[in-house]
C-alpha cells in the first residue's frame, strides 16, 4: 500500500528525502490525515475494546461497581460516598448528599475518561456536562431497584461514544498544534544548513520526518505510557538533521550535472 511504503521511506531510507519533496500536495494531505484520524480512531478504540471484553456481562458489571442503593421520595439514597473505577474507563461517584452538586476538581483527580456523579436529586457526567435529575431518570428508566439499572445501558454507552469523540478531537487538535510547531523547526533547521524551502516543502518534510515520533508516541499509548515531549522532538531534530544532509547533497550533486 503507497502510505505503508511512504511510511517506510519516510523513518528508514534518508536518501528517498530528495524524492519525497517532490510527492504531490494531495497524496501527503492523505498521507497525514490516515496517521492523524485512522490511527487515533485505533489508539482510543483498541483500549476501550479491551476493557469492554474483560466485563462479562452488563448485569455483572453493575453488580460488581455499583454499591446497593434505596429509592425515596423519587431520591436515590446511597449509604456513603464512593467513587469507583472501571474496567470501561468509567468512573463511577456516589454521593449520599446534594451538597456537590458538579463534578469538581477533586472528582476529576485520578479519574477516568467517562465520569457518572450521583447524589440523590441528581447525575452528572462528565466531559459532556450533563447534569439529569433523578427522579427524572427514575421515571423515564423505571429504576426502582439496583437490577433496574440495566435500563441505563443505551445512555451509558452513548456517554461513552461522546467522551471518545472528545478525546479523538482532543488528540487530533494535538496533533494539529504539534503539525504547526513541526514547520516552524523545519523552517529553523533549514535556514541553518542554508537552505531556501518554500512553504510546500516545509509542510511535506514536516509530515514525513513527524512520521517516526508520532508512530512511537501511539505505541507508548498503546503500553499506557506517556511520551515525553523532549523525546518526541529529540527524535524530530534527528531525523531533520539527516534529511537536510541528505537534500543539501543531492541539491550539490545536481548542480555539478
Amino acid at each position: 500500500m503507497y502510505i505503508f511504503r511512504q511510511a517506510k521511506d519516510a523513518m528508514f531510507h534518508f536518501e528517498n528525502y530528495p524524492k519525497i519533496l517532490k510527492t504531490k500536495l494531495s497524496k501527503v494531505i492523505l498521507y497525514a490525515l490516515f496517521f492523524i484520524i485512522i490511527l487515533n480512531i485505533i489508539s482510543i478504540s483498541i483500549p476501550f475494546l479491551a476493557n469492554k471484553a474483560k466485563i462479562k456481562s452488563f448485569e455483572n458489571f453493575i453488580e460488581t461497581y455499583v454499591p446497593d442503593f434505596k429509592i425515596e421520595n423519587n431520591k436515590i439514597i446511597f449509604d456513603k460516598y464512593k467513587k469507583e473505577n472501571t474496567p470501561l474507563n468509567i468512573t463511577f461517584i456516589f454521593e449520599p448528599e446534594d451538597k456537590n452538586l458538579s463534578i469538581s476538581k477533586e472528582d476529576k483527580e485520578n479519574s477516568q475518561l467517562q465520569i457518572f456523579k450521583f447524589t440523590p436529586s441528581y447525575m452528572m457526567t462528565y466531559p459532556q456536562n450533563i447534569s439529569v435529575k433523578i427522579d427524572d431518570i427514575i421515571n423515564i428508566f423505571n429504576i426502582k431497584q439496583k437490577s433496574d439499572l440495566i435500563n441505563l445501558k443505551p445512555f451509558i454507552y452513548f456517554c461513552n461514544a461522546i467522551s471518545m469523540f472528545v478525546l479523538l478531537f482532543l488528540f487530533i487538535y494535538k496533533n494539529i498544534i504539534y503539525l504547526i510547531l513541526t514547520c516552524l523547526l523545519v523552517s529553523i533547521l533549514a535556514s541553518f544548513y542554508g537552505l531556501i524551502t518554500n512553504f510546500k516543502n516545509i509542510f511535506i518534510l514536516s509530515i514525513y520526518v513527524s512520521t517516526a515520533p508520532f508512530l512511537l508516541s501511539k505505541i507508548f499509548s498503546f503500553l499506557s505510557i506517556h511520551m515525553p515531549t523532549i523525546i518526541y522532538i529529540g527524535i524530530l531534530i534527528a531525523y531533520l538533521n539527516f534529511a537536510f544532509k541528505i537534500i543539501k547533497l543531492d541539491i550539490s550533486n545536481t548542480k555539478r550535472l
